[in-house]
Order: structure tokens, then sequence, then C-alpha cells
């Protein structure tokens, strides 16, 4: 049987091109004085919705860590590219907001990295560009990885899960995401057949690529997990917020996204803290919350 030929390889093809664009990106940026991690900061705040953004979500969408994304807003915040404030309702949350010298030259890094990608892109059609494009964001959709839409927050059409029909779930909004975020602990409780609600339990709640995921270390069938197990539905409530959810069972999930997870909780609640949740049992109980969306009349 003759040997596999690597070149054909996806992954090989997908690192020979994206190094040295990588390295064309680099070069273009240089004329600005920014660094990648900067110029995605910018990016990422140069978006209309939401245009305020908390360092660690800034980190989790550019897929970096904490400490590049630090440095790299105290550089754009130095020279006036960025201010810092604290959030209007979680004053423990710093916002990081683009300034308009920061939006002008985030306008000129941009002309500046597309004539890098337009030369990459030379031998490709308008078609051909498309179904790049595409097939790119499905894999990132595969591998959990963040991709912005601007009408996600507002128009996403809700999705039929699994069980009754009625059964439908929708997009965290920024807002929402936020106010999870910034909460240490959510309270949840079943929502029973009959429509009332189970005991109320404290958990530990962690948020990775827009979305919100719940784990137990204890009580995988009794308890508050259990019981939104068998439900799929059950209300949460975090400062500011108060909702109906869809439970979604992942198990341990892709390892992509078991990764994601096990890194949102190191980051919130600590390396030692947060021992319990990332062994391999408590991964395998991974839960994720979507908020309940109420049928639309066609």
């Amino acid at each position: 049987m003759p040997a596999e030929n690597f070149e054909n390889r996806l992954t090989y093809l997908v690192r020979r091109v994206g190094t040295p664009l990588a390295h064309d990106v680099d070069r273009a940026l240089r004329a600005f004085a920014l660094t990648h991690a900067q110029y995605g900061a910018l990016a990422q705040l140069g978006l209309v919705d939401p245009e305020a953004l908390s360092a660690a979500t800034m980190a989790e969408r550019n897929g970096i860590t904490a400490q590049s994304t630090s440095t790299a807003i105290a550089g754009l915040l130095e020279r006036g590219l960025v201010i810092r404030a604290p959030h209007p309702d979680h004053g423990r949350i710093l916002q990081v907001r683009i300034t308009p010298a920061g939006a002008e030259l985030l306008a000129a890094a941009h002309a500046a990295t597309g004539q890098a990608e337009d030369r990459a892109l030379a031998l490709l059609d308008d078609g051909q560009r498309r179904l790049l494009r595409e097939g790119l964001q499905a894999m990132m959709q595969a591998m959990g990885l963040y991709a912005y839409s601007p009408t996600t927050a507002v128009t996403e059409p809700a999705a039929a899960l699994p069980g009754p029909p009625s059964t439908l779930w929708s997009a965290w909004s920024p807002q929402d995401l936020e106010r999870i975020d910034a909460a240490v602990e959510l309270h949840i409780a079943a929502r029973r057949a009959d429509g009332s609600l189970g005991r109320w339990t404290p958990i530990w709640v962690v948020r990775a690529d827009q979305q919100v995921y719940v784990r137990t270390w204890h009580r995988r069938d009794t308890g508050w997990y259990g019981q939104v197990l068998r439900s799929e539905r059950a209300r949460i409530r975090v400062p500011g917020l108060e909702t109906d959810v869809v439970v979604h069972d992942l198990g341990a999930g892709p390892a992509a996204l078991r990764a994601g997870v096990d890194a949102a909780y190191r980051s919130k609640y600590g390396t030692s803290g947060s021992a319990s949740m990332v062994d391999t049992a408590a991964g395998a109980t991974t839960l994720r919350l979507s908020p309940e969306a109420t049928p639309t009349s066609p």
C-alpha cells in the first residue's frame, strides 16, 4: 500500500499557508508599531457590537493567554488607542473601549494587512474565496473557536433541540454573558414537568466561546445535576439576570471543547481551586446552558 502523501493533508496545507501569511501580516503591522495581539484587540473593539470588552473576553476571542492580552492592552493604553473603565453594572470587571485614535489606526492597519491577504489569494476568484472562507469558518465552529457575528445576539434564529418540539434555544446577549462571567456562583433550579421549579442550588459557572457551561464533581445522578439532566430545562439567576435555559448534555465532548472549558475553569477559579472541576470525571459532566426562546408565529 503506497504511503500517504503528507502534503495533501489539510492540516499541513493550512500550516504552510498560515505561517508565511502571518509573517506578511507581522511586517505590515510593524509600520504601525502593533503586535499581533494588539491588532487583534483593536479589531475586536472595533466591531460594532459590542464596542466595550473585558480583557478576559478579548483573550478568549483572540485565542491567546490572559497575560498576553494584558500586555497588549497596556501598550495600547500607553499610546491612547484604548481607554479602560469599570463595567457599569459589575465594578470588579474592567472594560476596554477603543478611542478615535485607535479606530483611525485600526482602519489603516486593516488596509495594510488586507494587501497581504490579497497577495495570498491572488489566484482565487470570488467564488473560491467565498468557499475557502466558509470552509475555515466551519472548521472554527467544529473546533469550538469564537467567530463574531453582528446578528448573533439579536436575530439568530432559535434552533430546535432533541426532545419536545417546543424546546427552543437562542444565543446569549453580550450583556448577559458579561453578567454570568462576573458571577462567582450561578444559582440553578430544574424546571419540573408541571412547570414548577426545584430547589435553587449555587454552582460554579464558566463562559467559553460565547457559551455558558457548568459541571458537577459529585451526586451526578441526584441533586441539581440529575434533575436538570432529566428535565433538560432549568432556571438560572446571577446578579442582574434571571432566565429560563435549555440544558445540553455534552458529556466529555470533543477534545477542543473540553480543553476550552477546562481553561475557563482554571482562569476563573484558579488552578488549585478548579482541580476538582477539570478532572476526567467532572469533564464528562459538562452541560451547556442556552437561553430558552419562545417560538415565533409564521
